[in-house]
């Protein structure tokens, strides 16, 4: 019974690849007939039966992208890809090619890079870079990969409408290059205009600084001297009145000092009047001046 079992294991191992290897087939012979729809299941059984064959998976993401089903081809290319061998470059470009169709060219460009990466000389990854540059205005890393395609297409019946496509982009870039000149021109005179002008506001500033410096210390100085000014002429006022206040003291205790003299000796004075042969004395008497 063991026996049986084993050979019954055997003979199932050994037909799984068979069985995959003919749905791979019926796949590949619908697909190459135009009909993606009936090759679908076909190789959905053969990636199932036989996980190693990346033809299959390769070819059931082609036809995933037939059927506009853009999800499962993308999810499809990402399974496959880090183990996809001879064919990376393929599956990346289909990927890039998946991007672009969705105008995500920074993802498109991605996995453009990573087929050439994997095959230096897949010269469809760099033209369809070459155009996703372009789009971005990338128009000197376009203008290399045009170049690298023409050197490993020469005879590309694509060359005409390349060549007008590099002649075109070479007049853009070098009238770009020509307007980020004028523009770095324009932005540096603007750049020194502001500067002079901020030059010149703070020396008007710092003039205007020493300005009203000067004239608060002329102010003060006019305010200092005219205060000494009127402190000296109170002090001259103060003196004089003060020598006048003494003129008239002396002059007043002079008068009295007069007076008093005049006084004394009148009091003291004895007078003789002589009347006829005789002789008066008599003694004045005090009195008091009103």
């Amino acid at each position: 019974m063991k026996r049986f079992a084993s050979i019954t294991a055997a003979l199932f191992c050994g037909l799984v690849p068979l069985l995959a290897q003919q749905n791979f087939k019926q796949g590949e012979s619908l697909l190459m007939r135009n009909k993606p729809y009936e090759a679908r299941p076909f190789f959905e059984s053969a990636v199932r039966e036989d996980p190693d064959n990346v033809m299959a998976y390769l070819y059931l993401a082609m036809t995933y992208q037939m059927l506009e089903q853009m999800d499962d081809a993308i999810a499809t290319y990402l399974r496959i890809l880090p183990r996809a061998g001879a064919e990376t470059a393929r599956v990346a470009f289909s990927l890039g090619n998946i991007y672009y169709g969705r105008e995500d060219r920074v993802r498109a460009q991605e996995y453009y890079t990573k087929a050439i990466e994997a095959d230096p000389a897949y010269s469809s990854a760099y033209l369809n870079r070459a155009n996703s540059f372009l789009e971005d205005g990338a128009i000197e890393k376009a203008l290399e990969d045009y170049s690298m395609y023409l050197t490993l297409e020469p005879r590309s019946p694509q060359r005409p409408q390349i060549e007008r496509i590099r002649s075109l982009a070479l007049e853009e870039f070098t009238a770009e290059a020509e307007r980020q000149r004028l523009a770095q021109e324009e932005a540096a005179a603007v750049a020194e205009k502001e500067a002079e002008e901020k030059r010149l506001a703070e020396e008007r500033e710092a003039e205007e600084r020493r300005l009203a410096e000067e004239r608060e210390a002329e102010e003060k100085y006019l305010a200092e001297a005219l205060a000494q000014a009127e402190a000296e002429a109170e002090a001259e006022r103060q003196r004089a009145e003060e020598e006048q206040r003494q003129a008239q003291t002396m002059w007043h205790a002079l008068f009295l000092e007069d007076v008093l003299s005049s006084l004394l000796e009148a009091t003291a004075l004895k007078t003789n009047i002589k009347v006829g042969t005789a002789t008066l004395m008599w003694e004045a008497e005090e009195f008091e001046l009103d």
